[in-house]
């Protein structure tokens, strides 16, 4: 959803600022949702969380178990069936009388154009720009914390790799994609160097997304 600060400023004091917030995980996506609502009184939904709830799995870890990795046998119809739960629970019942925040999964950007359409036409959507020094970061992460991933067409094992070897190896690849599809998505995007700084508030990341916005259009035009 294109807006000015203008509108950003008048939808913010009526209770009627609908954000999407869009980027890998870890990126800051969950922390900055949380600081809107205990300093600012913002609802938020969690994507990943309702999902998770509705295969009965508590953890991340769980999620990552039941998922799987993408040699597996048992992958495909899983990650078929998780994106099916995405396009459900991504299309949620939004509050007519508070600011709400929406904490999209990092796999939204291989939603279908009706969905990806639906969160445009209702949401400011704003990405997380992990940038180039994240990635090995992420990587390391994902090995030692394993997540429930959406493999697309990322994953090419060679002949003579083992699993774990084509993972390593596809994983940036994956991250480096996602990042072309969150921008493209975006109305506006910032930094994780300040949704991941627990000293900056929500106030603060909420002036930040507003100084990124159009300036508004002058009388008469």
């Amino acid at each position: 959803m294109k807006m000015t600060r203008d509108e950003f400023d008048k939808r913010n004091r009526e209770n009627r600022l609908h954000v999407a917030l869009i980027g890998m995980s870890n990126s800051g996506k969950s922390m900055t949702a949380s600081k809107w609502n205990s300093e600012l009184g913002f609802s938020v939904f969690v994507v990943d969380e309702a999902i998770n709830r509705s295969l009965g799995l508590a953890t991340m870890s769980e999620a990552a178990n039941w998922m799987g990795y993408p040699f597996e046998e048992h992958y495909q119809e899983r990650k078929n069936r998780y994106l099916s739960l995405e396009r459900e629970f991504s299309k949620v019942a939004i509050p007519v009388d508070n600011n709400f925040v929406l904490d999209a999964t990092g796999s939204l950007i291989y939603g279908d154009s009706g969905l990806l359409d639906w969160v445009r036409e209702h949401f400011l959507v704003v990405g997380i720009d992990v940038g180039e020094r994240f990635i090995n970061e992420m990587v390391e992460d994902f090995f030692e914390n394993p997540k429930a991933v959406v493999w697309q067409s990322e994953f090419k094992p060679l002949d003579d790799e083992l699993d774990t070897q084509a993972l390593r190896r596809c994983y940036p690849r994956l991250l480096k994609n996602r990042s072309l599809g969150y921008e493209r998505l975006a109305d506006v995007q910032i930094s994780a160097d300040l949704t991941r700084d627990p000293e900056i508030t929500g106030a603060e990341l909420l002036s930040i997304i507003r100084e990124e916005l159009a300036l508004d259009a002058p009388s008469g035009a």
